[in-house]
C-alpha cells in the first residue's frame, strides 16, 4: 500500500513541477544608469522546490531541482526612475529537471524528467525602487518572476550589474506556503535565483 502511495506521490512531483512552470558599478541612486531601452537577451535560473506532505502517519516529501538558460528569447524593456516595463517578452525552456522522493526522511526514489515551457509574447510592468548602487527592490514582484514558476505578486530584492551596454538583474525568490485539507498538511518551499540579461538598444 505504501509503495502505491509513493508511486502516486512521485507522479504528483512531476505534475506540480510542470504546473509551476512557469550589480550597478559605482553609480549612486541619483545617477540612474538603468534607464533606457533594453533588449531581453536571456535568463538563467536555478530553482529548488520542496513539497512536504504529512498525513499524521507518514511524512512524504519531494525535492525538485532545475538549472537552465532560456532560449528563443525576444522582447524589450523600458526602464525609467521607478518602473520597468516589458513588451512582447517571450522565451522557451527545453531542459531536464531532477527530483528526489523521501519517505520519513529516507530517500526512496529519484528521477529525471523533461522540462519544456514556452512563454507566449507577454507585456507587463512593475514598479521598483533603488536601494543603493547595486541593489533594487520590487514591492510587488519582479516582472520576470514567471521564469521561476511564481507569479509577480510578492516583494523581491535584486542585485544589478551594468557593464557597458549589458545589464544583469539577479533576483532572489523565496516563498513558503502551508495548506491543510482533511487532516493532510502540505508545505511547499520554493527558492530560485534568476539572472535576467539585457542589452542596451
Amino acid at each position: 500500500m505504501k509503495q502505491n502511495r509513493l508511486f502516486v506521490f512521485a507522479g504528483i512531483l512531476v505534475v506540480i513541477f510542470v504546473s509551476c512552470q512557469k550589480e550597478a558599478s559605482g553609480d549612486l541612486p541619483g545617477n540612474n544608469n538603468l534607464k533606457g531601452n533594453w533588449k531581453f537577451v536571456s535568463a538563467y535560473a536555478t530553482t529548488r522546490s520542496e513539497v512536504q506532505v504529512n498525513d499524521g502517519i507518514d511524512n512524504l516529501s519531494t525535492i525538485t531541482y532545475s538549472d537552465y538558460t532560456t532560449i528563443q528569447n525576444a522582447g524589450t524593456f523600458v526602464i525609467d526612475d521607478t518602473r520597468m516595463s516589458y513588451t512582447d517578452l517571450t522565451y522557451a525552456v527545453d531542459d531536464t529537471a531532477k527530483g528526489y522522493v523521501y519517505d520519513n526522511g529516507a530517500l526512496v526514489d529519484s528521477l529525471e524528467f523533461p522540462f519544456a515551457y514556452t512563454l507566449p509574447p507577454t507585456s507587463a510592468n512593475s514598479s521598483y525602487r533603488r536601494v543603493n548602487a547595486d541593489s533594487i527592490y520590487f514591492e510587488s514582484g519582479f516582472i520576470t518572476s514567471g521564469i521561476a514558476g511564481n507569479t509577480p505578486t510578492i516583494p523581491i530584492g535584486a542585485r544589478v550589474k551594468v557593464e557597458g551596454d549589458k545589464m544583469t538583474i539577479t533576483s532572489f525568490y523565496n516563498e513558503t506556503k502551508t495548506e491543510t485539507d482533511q487532516g493532510v498538511t502540505q508545505i511547499t518551499i520554493n527558492n530560485a535565483v534568476i539572472e535576467t540579461r539585457l542589452q542596451k538598444q
